[in-house]
């Protein structure tokens, strides 16, 4: 009976699901997987985290899910031997070939279905996402972006459009870098991609976090319903730029991009900052200390506010 109650309260009060051991360090350092090798071709969930250095914090989220719902989860760990340093995709801004290459040996390792590949961002991982835009397909179905943004000018995939690279956006209204994101939106639907615009009302950073957590089975049912996948760039209509580049991407050579203002490789494009703009009213008080002591407590409040604003992303 002690035995039984026992373990009654140990099932009770089981964490949530974590990753195996024996799923990490693959196929790059820090990396993680979650699926099950060999069977039937499965569909692909690419995750990027945020800047907090890792990927446990989306894993989270997103294991248990891909677990009950036969998909193969890979949470990619922002490369410091290819030079990210600060655990930040967005400060890194490397060639997406990295992260394509990984995506590749995911593919060959775990029998993924090629039409039903979708990546995933959270706040600074997002952003990536925006700045390289063009070099996601035709490799991903879908895209689901949450938390951040920013234009990158990295051109168009051509065959934007329809089924292909369809992009659900969310962002919440209180969020201080929400304009960023929503310029990058406007970029996205330049080059001809169906975009999902979803406003979180009221929610900042914090609340976008709640949110993502909260909806990831409703976001997953959104990526999994596109099945339709990309054609290659070279079967689909023409570009709306004569002016054509090709970034690298060892999944296909047949992609192609054509270019809206560029950047230069590997430095962040535009780099979000902090505007951070104090509005006050001419004081009346004559005494100078009171002068003084409002300016502290602006100063720290102004603090604050820019810390917060650039948590998501900076």
């Amino acid at each position: 009976m002690i035995a039984l109650v026992a373990a009654t309260v140990a099932a009770v009060g089981t964490p949530a699901p974590t990753v195996r051991a024996d799923e990490r360090d693959f196929p790059c350092e820090g990396c993680v997987v979650v699926g099950e090798r060999g069977g039937a071709p499965k569909p692909l969930l690419v995750v990027l985290h945020g800047d907090e250095g890792g990927p446990s914090r989306v894993a989270s989220v997103w294991t248990s899910l891909a677990k009950t719902r036969g998909v193969v989860a890979f949470f990619p760990k922002c490369p410091r031997k290819e030079g990210c340093t600060t655990g930040s995709f967005w400060r890194w801004n490397g060639e997406p070939s990295w992260l394509l290459g990984q995506v590749s040996t995911v593919d060959a390792a775990y029998g993924v279905d090629p039409d039903r590949r979708y990546i995933a961002g959270w706040s600074g991982g997002t952003t990536y996402l925006t700045f390289r835009f063009a070099s996601w397909f035709p490799t991903f179905a879908a895209v689901s972006l949450t938390g951040g943004g920013a234009r990158g000018g990295s051109g168009c995939f051509v065959g934007a459009g329809g089924e292909c690279g369809r992009v659900l956006y969310r962002m919440g209204a209180k969020n201080p870098l929400f304009d960023l994101a929503d310029r990058a939106r406007a970029e996205i639907e330049a080059c001809g991609h169906a975009v999902e615009w979803k406003v979180l009302p009221g929610l900042d950073h914090e609340g976008e976090w709640a949110a993502y957590v909260r909806d990831a089975d409703g976001v997953l049912d959104w990526l999994l319903a596109r099945e339709e996948g990309c054609a290659a760039a070279s079967t689909v209509g023409a570009a709306p730029s004569a002016t054509a580049s090709a970034p690298t991407n060892p999944m296909t050579s047949a992609t192609s991009a054509t270019t809206i203002p560029t950047t230069t490789s590997g430095a962040p494009p535009a780099a979000p900052r902090c505007q951070c703009r104090l509005v006050g009213g001419e004081s009346k008080a004559p005494e100078w200390w009171g002068a003084a002591l409002a300016a502290m407590v602006i100063g720290r409040w102004a603090g604050r506010r820019r810390q917060g604003a650039c948590r998501y992303i900076a």
